[in-house]
């Protein structure tokens, strides 16, 4: 019994000290620090202090401590891996496009300004198998969604922990390993270790641009999986080791040959470039010229991954079980494609462009025709509205109309270099792939509405109408006397009124030989009897052999009727062969068309050699294309005539412009109206034409609005996914009754062209829908948001980044490279009534409210102004239920201002421009011909400290702060809070100015109050 007793008690003491050690390792995690590799101490130096306080401290640096420990026993050694990253990952943190150093430029978000290499340093801190864990996270997020990554990571996570501990029940295990298996990481903080990830993704793939866009050139043109594995665990872990073994032999100077994607998916995450050999018909060599990769590190890809579709890419299926709360595991996959990247906004175009032409021609036959067609439409517009006078409304029709748009985007492909080209030829392939950007349509629509009836009405002249419609009938296979135009002129009376009348014209030739044997070809004309048409000239021959006879038609021997689409020529000329004979007056079958009813219903005759001495021939016409009011082609009724070529042509249309015959401001009234989008067949009525021009002309000014608001973003990019949205029509922040503020003319600038006018809530709605690819906000839910932090960016409403007196446009945004440290769409929120700091008895010491002796000075060099969090939170409603991430939400944010590190006050900075005790006093031309009095004569107090603002004084008073728009911009904003009219100056201190505005602040209290209520207002300016 003492044996066993002894062993019992060992037992304990081994369970007790194994128990004191696991709480030692758990404590460890949140504080343990390790040095970081010499090659990131470059990165570490770049960041924000913000930033590295929780990287090395912070929740951040305690998850890269349990992840490195729950997988350092099954990691691979790569040291040359993790130093030639470190070394990389430091040359992207020091470069400016993507780590601004934070300032006051930047307002209260200067602490969050810069790259988010948080988890980079976290890791680097914390060991080598925290960095390997940093270089998983960049993998899964450069490839899955943030929901999807998210949920593989906590299928890996439970995974390995079960690994772990039934591994201790057989075997001997690692302690610090064991006690990571009995540690929780949240969902939040893996949602916050991804989010920081895919930022870095998206600031070394801006600053290594060209290199990230010749891999992606290779990668995107193949059909390769990561694995095929169908374990999530399982396929992690060997893409995760295969990639990062590879990785390490090449740049050591191995070269290596692709047998599956993980390699591939590495290479893109973590932006190290060998040199790639792409095996096939004709072998292509990629150099990068990566100083980071040994002589000899070449990356071989062969046959078997080569995609003649070139839609997948690199891709990666898995069944996830932990995307939803309730359901069986979801089939999902992720790739490196052209679909999945993120583009410029100006690349976005060239996709949009695709997408459009793609309604024009399913086949993409016409894309390089349309491509060229686009800016020579443009050249002829801009030339026409050039020589107009000038206005704002010019300047903003020749900057920012989508016509112009769709030509520039056109023209950066023609002009671009061959690699550049097979760039921007996948985008608009991508785009003909995503035709719906624009609205489905069940056949193919004419190009921008110019069907051949608009292309015959804008055109210049009537002999240029004729020869569009004889360019159509040319197409046709039929006879010559088949066709026929019929062109409605003006004819000018004795009484000098005018009169319609109509010209006929042949539409195909008759082939002469002239006396030297030559071909020619004849056309006819025929004019009614009489006078010849107000401004009448000779017909212009497209080439010399064509010959143009004119000839005189018998009034009475047509009958038309203009609102009908038919006529008839009794006894027609004999260019017209074979023609029927016509019924005698006195027969009982009729001949003539009745209104029900346009087309031409011959009644049963016998052969002409059977007609009586009365029987005379008759020509029946029928409107085939064309305007029915100016110019159309008309067929014989008795010909059957396919018109399966007939329609007008990119060729046509092109033909046309270059030809200089389109009247430029019917051109722009066409585009500014609403579309006919199908031509009309024979047989069919006008009211079957679908005109849906309205989903597409909205959709087009919906593009222009996106492409104003982000040229003001510079270097933001945008999901490609964005395409899949649908209709851009469909867009919740658009409302299509706004158009162009200012001036117009709407003959020559029609507001259709132009984009929409938004508001901020529109404005970050639009944001919200193009950073995430399809977020589609009702602007009014937006109406407090101030700014978005997504991704590496934050969305800033411009009245937040300036003077006061400066009044930025509703839609003006501006982008801060940066975020919040949040994973998800952010949008940041004011709280409901902003506190203000309250004065204590013994701060009358500091308060001196000192006359004001004129001196203009700033007083108010130590405020600085800081954003924090109140903690509350809430998640946007998507209208789907039971996903376990939160893909966006709300976010109380306080605007804090603070003197020398003392909190004053909280702000809400949009609010106190919209109420009314916040004026600007503009100054006079009168008073700025003289010079202004420099002290005011009425009482005012200078106002030198927060203390002195605080406790206001009764006599009006005057803030110090002059040229320092953070000073002057928290004064107005507590001002407003505290009640008071807050009269900013916006150039030089004109007190004649100021006195004037004191007297009519005080005369609208007296008028507006009272008796009991009536007190004298409070009013401080600020220099």
């Amino acid at each position: 019994m003492s044996a066993v007793g002894k062993i019992q008690a060992a037992w304990a003491a081994a369970s007790n000290e194994t128990t004191l050690a696991l709480a030692n390792l758990n404590f460890d995690f949140s504080l343990i620090k390790v040095e970081a590799p010499v090659e990131f101490k470059d990165l570490g130096a770049a960041l924000s202090i913000k930033r590295r306080s929780a990287a090395e401290h912070g929740t951040s640096h305690s998850t890269a401590r349990k992840l490195g420990s729950l997988f350092e026993q099954i990691l691979p050694s790569t040291p040359r891996l993790f130093k030639a990253y470190g070394l990389r990952a430091s040359e992207i943190a020091q470069s400016p496009l993507v780590n601004p150093k934070g300032n006051k430029a930047y307002g209260p978000f200067a602490e969050h300004t810069g790259v988010d290499g948080t988890t980079i340093w976290a890791a680097a801190t914390s060991g080598t198998s925290a960095l390997a864990v940093h270089l998983l996270a960049c993998m899964l997020a450069r490839i899955w969604s943030a929901s999807e990554a998210i949920g593989i990571w906590e299928q890996i996570l439970v995974a390995r922990k079960k690994e772990l501990l039934d591994f201790s029940d057989t075997g001997a295990i690692h302690l610090q390993s064991l006690a990571a298996a009995q540690l929780s990481l949240s969902r939040e903080q893996l949602a916050d270790w991804d989010a920081s990830a895919r930022a870095w993704l998206r600031a070394a793939d801006a600053v290594k641009k060209i290199r990230q866009k010749q891999l992606n050139l290779i990668v995107e043109n193949l059909d390769i999986p990561v694995n095929r594995k169908m374990d999530v665990y399982t396929s992690v872990m060997q893409a995760w080791k295969t990639a990062m073994i590879t990785m390490d032999k090449l740049v050591g100077g191995m070269g290596h040959s692709v047998q599956d994607g993980s390699v591939l998916l590495g290479l893109s995450s973590w932006h190290l470039y060998p040199d790639i050999i792409v095996l096939g018909k004709m072998t292509a060599e990629m150099k990068q010229g990566d100083g980071l990769i040994a002589p000899g590190g070449i990356v071989t890809i062969g046959l078997q991954g080569v995609n003649a579709n070139h839609d997948r890419g690199v891709y990666w299926s898995l069944p996830l079980a932990h995307v939803r709360f309730y359901g069986d595991p979801i089939k999902a996959e992720g790739s490196i494609s052209l679909d999945s990247s993120r583009v410029s906004i100006d690349q976005l175009l060239l996709v949009a462009l695709g997408s459009l032409i793609a309604s024009w021609s399913p086949h993409g036959s016409n894309v390089k025709d349309s491509l060229k067609l686009l800016p020579i439409m443009w050249q002829s517009c801009e030339s026409e509205i050039a020589r107009n006078r000038d206005s704002k409304a010019k300047r903003t029709f020749l900057e920012m109309n989508w016509l112009r748009l769709l030509a520039e985007s056109s023209s950066q492909y023609l002009v671009s270099s061959d690699r550049d080209q097979e760039v921007l030829r996948r985008l608009i392939n991508l785009g003909q792939r995503r035709a719906h950007f624009f609205g489905r349509y069940p056949q193919p629509i004419t190009m921008l509405g110019l069907t051949a009836a608009v292309l015959v009405k804008i055109m210049k002249d009537d002999e240029r109408k004729i020869s569009l419609l004889r360019r159509l009938a040319a197409k046709c296979k039929t006879d010559n006397d088949s066709l026929i135009i019929r062109v409605r002129r003006m004819l000018r009376t004795d009484s000098r009124t005018e009169e319609p009348t109509f010209e006929f014209a042949t539409a195909l030739p008759e082939e002469i030989q002239d006396s030297k044997d030559a071909k020619k070809y004849r056309f006819k004309r025929w004019r009614e009897r009489g006078a010849a048409p107000e401004g009448d000239s000779k017909a212009s021959s497209d080439q010399a052999n064509y010959i143009e006879d004119f000839l005189e038609y018998n009034k009475q021997s047509i009958e038309a009727a203009e609102n009908l689409t038919w006529f008839e020529w009794d006894n027609p000329p004999n260019f017209f062969r074979n023609v029927p004979l016509a019924e005698t007056e006195d027969q009982t079958q009729s001949a003539r068309p009745t209104k029900a009813s346009s087309r031409w219903k011959l009644p049963k005759r016998s052969s002409r050699s059977d007609t009586n001495k009365n029987a005379k021939t008759c020509a029946k016409f029928e409107f085939l294309y064309g305007d029915l009011n100016k110019a159309a082609l008309f067929r014989r009724s008795d010909r059957d005539i396919s018109t399966d070529d007939l329609r007008v042509t990119i060729a046509d249309i092109t033909d046309a412009f270059l030809s200089n015959s389109i009247a430029v401001k019917l051109f722009l009234e066409h585009l500014g109206a609403k579309w006919s989008l199908m031509e009309r067949v024979p047989g069919q009525s006008f009211s079957e034409i679908r005109l849906e021009s309205s989903v597409i002309q909205q959709s087009l000014r919906t593009l222009a609005t996106v492409v104003k608001v982000y040229r003001l973003l510079p270097n933001a990019t945008v999901p490609l996914s964005i395409v899949s949205f649908g209709p851009l029509s469909d867009a919740q922040w658009i409302r299509p009754d706004l158009g162009l503020i200012g001036e117009s003319d709407p003959g020559l600038f029609p507001t259709p062209l132009l984009p929409f006018s938004l508001t901020r809530p529109q404005t970050f709605s639009c944001i919200a829908m193009f950073e995430s690819g399809g977020f589609n906000f009702q602007p009014d839910y937006l109406d407090r948001v101030m700014a978005i932090s997504v991704g590496d960016s934050i969305y800033v409403a411009a009245p937040l980044l300036c003077d006061p007196s400066i009044q930025p446009e509703p839609h003006e945004v501006r982008r801060i490279v940066g975020n919040i440290g949040r994973a998800g769409l952010a949008l940041l929120i004011p709280p409901t009534g902003p506190k203000t700091k309250q004065l204590d008895v013994e701060s009358y010491q500091l308060i001196n409210h000192n006359r004001f002796d004129g001196k203009l000075e700033d007083c108010f060099q130590s405020t600085t102004l800081h954003l924090a969090f109140s903690g509350y939170e809430l998640p946007m409603d998507f209208g789907e239920h039971g996903g376990r991430n939160r893909e966006a939400f709300f976010l109380e944010s306080l605007v804090s201002v603070h003197d020398r590190g003392e909190w004053i006050a909280d702000l809400d900075i949009l609010s106190t421009f919209d109420d009314p005790k916040f004026q600007c006093i503009v100054d006079q031309p009168s008073c700025l011909a003289g010079r202004p009095r420099q002290i005011p004569s009425f009482p005012l107090v200078s106002i030198d400290s927060w203390q002195e603002l605080l406790e206001m004084p009764l006599d009006a008073a005057v803030v110090r702060a002059r040229n320092n728009w953070l000073g002057r911009l928290a004064a107005a904003s507590v001002s407003v809070s505290l009640g008071y009219s807050a009269i900013l100056f916006t150039g030089s201190a004109c007190w004649n100015c100021a006195e004037k505005t004191v007297e009519r602040i005080e005369h609208e209290a007296v008028s507006s109050a009272d008796d009991t209520s009536r007190t004298a207002p409070k009013i401080v300016f600020i220099l």
